[in-house]
């Protein structure tokens, strides 16, 4: 049996313990300026600080994402916003595609007629 010494976690599959010690690694942050790196967000802003950029944190209230990086908030709060699909007989647009194929019959119907 594989007991773990930082918390209660016990198993007896070796390959289940290797994974559960990884949570107990630090995480390391990268600088997206150089190849700094530290387990410490408090050291990634005091580090970010030499580079002459304005050190704030980005995040998402949707989700849990966070990032340094304005650019990359950005893009990732585009995942967020519904996808507008357009009509291509028309104006029309929606972000369902139910919506759309439900108004798409009403151009069948227009060319039946």
């Amino acid at each position: 049996e594989f007991k773990c010494e930082q918390c209660n976690y016990q198993t007896f599959v070796k390959g289940n313990f290797q994974m559960h010690m990884s949570t107990h690694e630090p995480k390391l942050i990268q600088c997206y300026e150089c190849d700094f790196t530290t387990n410490s967000k408090m050291h990634l802003r005091r580090h970010l600080s030499t580079h002459k950029l304005l050190v704030e944190e980005f995040k998402c209230e949707q989700c849990n994402y966070q990032t340094f990086v304005k650019g990359n908030f950005q893009m990732h709060m585009s995942t967020h916003e519904p996808k507008l699909i357009q009509c291509y007989e028309c104006d029309f647009t929606t972000n369902s595609k139910m919506h759309l194929r439900r108004h798409l019959s009403t151009h069948k119907l227009l060319v039946e007629e």
